[in-house]
């Protein structure tokens, strides 16, 4: 008799094990928990695609992981092209909004590399060396000293094109709450004006950069649902709307060679 109980057991606490597994639910932000509400071991992760493209002209992927939703991706190492500067990961191919490595991941996505080609400066100098004088004398006088045994040389010189980095200090402790993002709306002498991701400092939450490509002449930054990969003036309703705008500043004057500022005074877009 007791032969037979142990197997019948060990059957029944199987099945109740199985049960177990298969009950659990998906909470809103796609990972398993157990019908009471608590988080509990996941019999399996919704995952997405994280692609990484080179955007060199060619469809060629640099990167590529799959990534828990509602997870972060880590930035990964920056690539190299010949002839060109690279200047960060975009959300779009033509490299208008860039991507910020805090916001979570919510499907398959995929970014582009943004490069910027490095200028050339070319000068040809010509030296003669048959160039004369005459000081009360008829003497030939070499004014260029022997550099080389060819004074006629040209010269290359290459010239990064350098990123400059912005500080914003003194924000309001509820920037961030509910997940929201940040954005800065920048223009220039050369740019009537895109949308840069923010991020914030890790340690203060009252401060965030952010890194463009040239000297700005003027800022605005806007707060956004979570989620956000490119705000959306137009969006009023629903509230919780991918690119929805909560809050904005006022248009920040940019002084050249001043990269931080403070921005404590935030209003209500809509």
């Amino acid at each position: 008799m007791k032969k037979r109980l142990f197997p019948t057991a060990l059957l029944v606490f199987s099945l109740l094990g199985l049960m177990g597994c298969s009950s659990n639910g998906a909470n809103n932000d796609g990972n398993k928990t157990s019908q009471n509400g608590q988080g509990g071991t996941s019999c399996e992760e919704i995952k997405f695609n994280v692609v990484y493209y080179l955007n060199d002209g060619t469809n060629t992927v640099y990167l590529q992981e799959e990534i828990v939703a509602n997870k972060t991706t880590k930035k990964p190492t920056n690539p190299t092209r010949e002839g060109y500067n690279f200047k960060g990961w975009f959300v779009d191919s033509e490299c208008l909004v860039n991507f910020n490595f805090t916001t979570t991941i919510i499907g398959d996505t995929s970014l582009y590399a943004k490069w910027v080609e490095k200028s050339t400066t070319s000068s040809s100098e010509e030296t003669s060396s048959d160039s004369t004088t005459s000081e009360e004398t008829t003497s030939d006088v070499t004014t260029s000293e022997d550099i080389s045994s060819d004074t006629s040389s040209d010269v290359s010189t290459s010239i990064d094109v350098s990123t400059i980095t912005y500080t914003i200090d003194s924000l309001p402790n509820w920037i961030t709450k509910d997940g929201c993002v940040v954005f800065a709306w920048v223009w220039s002498t050369t740019n009537s004006g895109e949308w840069i991701s923010c991020q914030f400092d890790p340690s203060d939450s009252t401060k965030l950069t952010f890194t463009v490509d040239e000297e700005i002449t003027g800022m605005l930054l806007v707060r956004c649902v979570s989620g956000t990969t490119t705000p959306d003036w137009s969006i009023k309703s629903p509230s919780n709307a991918s690119g929805r705008i909560y809050n904005q500043t006022e248009d920040i004057t940019v002084v050249n060679g001043v990269n931080t500022y403070s921005c404590s005074t935030w209003k209500e877009y809509n």
